[in-house]
């Protein structure tokens, strides 16, 4: 598991085509991918990819936003994909665990799921709640 440090790395761009086809969505244009890699280099979205040597096989992104409810740096966990060939491996929990890690360590202290009604069995599957929030930490 690692944090995604090129953000205009083709792996990305190859499987979050997958994950697009998978949930239904279009193919990343031009356009599309501007966004993205703007998104990552100003630190709003984190990827997180699992790599089988030096070919990334499934990644999970957190996107940071601040919850005025809560008056921190909250996240939405989304984009989970693992390369079909990969799966039943227990890739997606390496990749979550990575993740709420990650929150824990930059005080994120709210992760809520963002997944297509395709996603829901597998986020269900990971332990969560797709209905609800999971609180990693409370503030003092």
């Amino acid at each position: 598991m690692e944090i995604l440090t090129d953000s205009e790395d083709w792996q990305l761009q190859k499987l979050e085509n997958g994950f697009r086809a998978e949930v239904g969505g279009p193919a990343l244009t031009e356009e599309m991918c501007s966004r993205l890699t703007a998104a990552i280099q100003n630190g709003k979205t984190i990827f997180f990819l699992a790599k089988r040597g030096y070919r990334a096989v499934g990644m999970c992104s957190i996107t940071r936003y601040f919850s005025s409810s809560l008056c921190s740096e909250t996240g939405f966990l989304s984009d989970i994909y693992i390369e079909p060939v990969f799966r039943k491996r227990g890739i997606a929990h390496m990749l979550c665990e990575a993740a709420m890690d990650f929150c824990k360590e930059n005080n994120i202290i709210n992760l809520s799921v963002f997944c297509s009604s395709r996603e829901e069995n597998l986020f269900q599957h990971l332990n969560f709640n797709t209905n609800v929030s999971v609180i990693l930490m409370h503030s003092h």
